[in-house]
């Protein structure tokens, strides 16, 4: 039975079976396949477009497209076709269920026969819906079924992770033989627990990978996953045997695809958060079998809808509350609960206007029984929504402050917004610059846009990170942390700054880079270049990161604008640590210790280090080596005499066999 559900972020639960009655798969969601034409729109999205997709494909994935993607006589038809179509030689599709289908811990079925043909490659397969470690491979990737059509009979099984990954070799998984693979369909299945990932075809169990229990990087598989279908052109593994033309149109056939989970793995999904009095907060539980539901609040909220359905909503009440759902199955007999926190009121439109803006839109959260008042600065005017929670209203000829009163059950708050004329200002609050010592994010760069704030040679943001609309490229690599990537020659970033008083302080950044032509990276405060040019490191590829270290760098407390130029670019930036002392996790975790000393020197100066040396260069402040010695007899312990070089500051830099890089500042008198 279909049921049409309104999705949000899935959080974890508690629940307390009623019934003991054993481990129990319980159908949570499916599609069937029954009805002829696009597929489910509540099931699946897709990816589109081009480019290669990291893999040298050749196919461009298209959005709703019949001739790519249908439903027909209970089958899902994905099929590639050779056709010109917006630059690229092939079309295809590729249906995501992330947002309509997101799990932790389940049991993936897909029935399915498989296209012949050389250059063809065929996939059903998992990735993390919240990149909660960073962007591939170490928020993970399972791989249900892949088919390339020139290794015929060979059905593939893989895991990939930040440790465990093809770029590194050292991917996990299996493969078994079938002989009708493109005649005859099959069950391709995956079971996933938090024990361990096996993969089967026709029940008969042919791989089984199991949780090292060592970190994220060998099991990033405790958050949730979505499911990807999808048939591509050619490729790095695809095409690496050529491709054939005449093999199109290739199609792959489902018949069906079924989830499952154990009844311990069961959950209420809906937002974690929700304001005071909001309407039309939706719980909902994936479930695709006949069962009866009973929803109840714990709290002074109310339903707005049957609670005897799959789906509620709910008009919250005053307080923190527990969403409540008694679920009976075939199977057995469930007490589910779901415990929701209350926020803050907040206002949602833009920070900056222009002079006699018209059309400018504020917006409050939706509430229930809630009297809004809604106040701007005397040459502003309303145009409308005056007592609603959006206020849509034309701007004068100054900043100024718009406030809201919201009043209701719950009581009086008040929240206001300055609105200020476009430059540059502190991100994410123009209100409130970033403090040093602190940690500043790469991705706060300040507000201002191309050319006031930023440098970007692109005016697209290439990543998936935060503030998309803009044209720095971001993307979630450092562990989930957020980054700047894709950074080529000439961009840079600024950053509005408070220094409270005259210090030197040590920077610690968050580098990542797997290119041969990368950095140096300049930075410079209130215009001074006051440290030498940043090399940046080899770091082993672009989401391991490892932090560069600059010691004693000169602020004023009359700062205010940090920014980062790049040379040859070719590295990621991510967070930024600038203390009067890097913390010790921050120097033990990532980098071992290198000690200079005596310093400031007269004559020679003597290095040790708990890593092998590879290389070291002597520097001026204009960044130019003057000496570079790269041949050491002791693994960590060396010394450069800098007796025939004239007094004054410099920096040497370290090189060391892992590809770490440290730069540390001598005064030689």
């Amino acid at each position: 039975m279909k049921k049409i559900r309104n999705l949000f972020f899935i959080v974890p639960l508690i629940f307390a079976p009623v019934l003991s009655m054993g481990q129990c798969n319980e159908l949570v969601w499916a599609d069937e396949f029954d009805q002829d034409g696009l597929p489910d729109s509540t099931r699946w999205s897709y990816n589109v477009g081009g480019g290669g997709w990291g893999n040298s494909e050749l196919q461009y994935y298209t959005d709703k497209r019949m001739e790519n993607a249908r439903v027909e006589d209970g089958k899902l038809i994905i099929e590639a076709i050779k056709e010109s179509y917006q630059g690229s030689a092939y079309t295809s599709a590729r249906l995501v269920s992330k947002l309509k289908g997101d799990w932790l811990n389940c049991t993936v079925e897909a029935r399915a026969k498989l296209p012949g043909g050389k250059g063809t490659w065929a996939a059903i397969w998992m990735l993390s819906t919240d990149q909660s470690y960073g962007s591939w491979p170490a928020s993970g990737e399972i791989d249900i079924m892949e088919y390339v059509g020139y290794d015929v009979g060979k059905i593939y099984g893989t895991i990939h992770t930040k440790a465990y990954n093809h770029t590194l070799g050292t991917q996990k998984g299996g493969n078994t033989t079938l002989t009708d693979e493109t005649d005859t369909f099959h069950v391709y299945k995956m079971t996933w627990t938090q024990e361990k990932i096996e993969f089967y075809v026709d029940n008969t169990k042919y791989y089984t990978f199991n949780n090292p229990h060592i970190d994220y990087t060998t099991w990033p598989f405790d958050k949730r996953f979505h499911l990807i279908m999808n048939l591509a052109v050619g490729g790095s593994w695809g095409g690496s045997q050529g491709v054939d033309p005449t093999a199109f149109p290739a199609r792959m056939e489902v018949d069906y695809v079924r989830v499952y989970q154990e009844s311990q793995d069961l959950s209420i999904h809906g937002p974690a958060t929700v304001f005071p009095m909001e309407e039309d907060v939706h719980f909902f539980l994936y479930h695709d079998q006949e069962a009866s539901y009973s929803w109840s609040l714990k709290g002074d909220g109310e339903f707005t809808s049957p609670t005897d359905s799959s789906e509620v909503t709910v008009r919250w009440g005053c307080t923190a509350d527990t969403i409540l759902c008694h679920l009976v199955t075939a199977c057995s007999e469930y007490d589910l609960a779901y415990p929701v926190a209350t926020a803050a009121y907040a206002l949602d439109g833009p920070y900056f206007v222009e002079p006699l803006q018209e059309n400018v839109l504020l917006k409050a959260p939706a509430l229930a029984g809630t009297t809004y008042t809604w106040t701007v600065p005397e040459d502003a005017t309303i145009t409308d929504g005056q007592g609603n929670d959006s206020l849509v209203f034309t701007w004068g000829e100054n900043p100024g402050i718009v406030v809201l009163s919201i009043e209701n059950v719950c009581g009086t708050d008040t929240l206001d917004r300055k609105l200020r004329f476009y430059g540059q200002y502190a991100y994410p609050n123009p209100d409130i610059p970033h403090s040093i010592p602190g940690i500043i994010n790469a991705t706060d760069y300040d507000f201002g846009g191309e050319g006031v704030a930023y440098h970007d040679a692109e005016t697209a943001n290439q990543g998936a990170g935060p503030r998309e609309e803009e044209g720095v490229d971001t993307e979630y690599g450092d562990n989930g942390i957020a980054n700047v990537g894709w950074i080529s020659s000439g961009e840079w970033l600024e950053y509005t700054i408070h220094v409270p008083q005259d210090e030197q302080y040590d920077a610690g950044l968050r580098i990542a880079s797997n290119s041969s032509a990368r950095g140096p990276l300049r930075m410079l405060i209130n215009g001074e270049e006051r440290v030498a040019e940043i090399e940046m490191p080899f770091t082993g590829s672009w989401s391991q990161f490892k932090t560069v270290v600059v010691h004693d760098i000169q602020f004023y407390a009359t700062d205010t604008i940090l920014r980062f130029e790049t040379g040859a670019g070719g590295f990621n930036l991510g967070n930024i640590t600038i203390e009067t002392e890097l913390p010790d996790a921050l120097k033990e975790i990532r980098h071992g210790s290198v000690s200079v000393y005596p310093n400031p020197v007269s004559g020679k100066v003597y290095v040790s280090s708990d890593r092998r040396i590879q290389q070291i260069s002597l520097k001026d402040l204009a960044g130019k080596t003057l000496l570079e010695i790269r041949s050491f007899q002791q693994s960590g312990n060396a010394n450069l005499d800098l007796s025939g070089f004239r007094s004054g500051l410099y920096f040497i830099h370290f090189l060391f066999d892992d590809n770490y890089e440290e730069t540390v500042k001598i005064v030689h008198w």
